[in-house]
């Protein structure tokens, strides 16, 4: 269910890989400062559009030319989304999945700094080695050991 807060708003996703058991978690959903970019603010559109629903799937899957079904969105459906984004941009990004979308989000909350037990509370890791896994490769040499000190 999604909680509306001063802040933000909180959500408690469905079972998944993080959370095979359904033992359940909460997380937080800050305002974003950008009301175009906000997911609080794309979220409550998104209830508004879909009805307003208090059961059943949050995120539906929506058919070419009808209107939404009862089923869950799955990861094609994330897929098809983000290349027809992809393709609406006119940009090419290498490697575009809902699961690149997690791995960017470790990614850019690992650079800003915040702390390891903030990120796996997000994402729902419980393993740091799986969680590490996520950072891109190429963002490891923003702050590698070796980096700045003249080998």
């Amino acid at each position: 269910m999604w909680r509306k807060f001063r802040r933000g708003s909180t959500s408690r996703p469905p079972r998944s890989n993080t959370d095979q058991r359904d033992v359940g978690r909460k997380v937080a959903v800050p305002y974003d400062s950008d009301s175009t970019t906000c997911p609080v603010r794309a979220m409550r559109a998104w209830l508004s559009v879909s009805g307003n629903r208090t059961e059943g799937p949050l995120f539906r899957s929506v058919l070419r030319g009808d209107p939404l079904t009862t089923n869950w969105l799955d990861g094609g459906d994330v897929s098809r989304i983000l290349k027809r984004a992809e393709r609406r941009a006119r940009v090419r990004v290498e490697h575009l999945s809902g699961h690149s979308l997690r791995s960017g989000l470790v990614t850019a909350a690992t650079k800003a700094g915040k702390p390891v037990h903030v990120i796996q509370t997000a994402t729902g890791h419980r393993s740091t080695a799986v969680l590490q896994g996520y950072v891109r490769d190429a963002e490891r040499f923003a702050d590698c050991a070796a980096t700045g000190i003249r080998l």
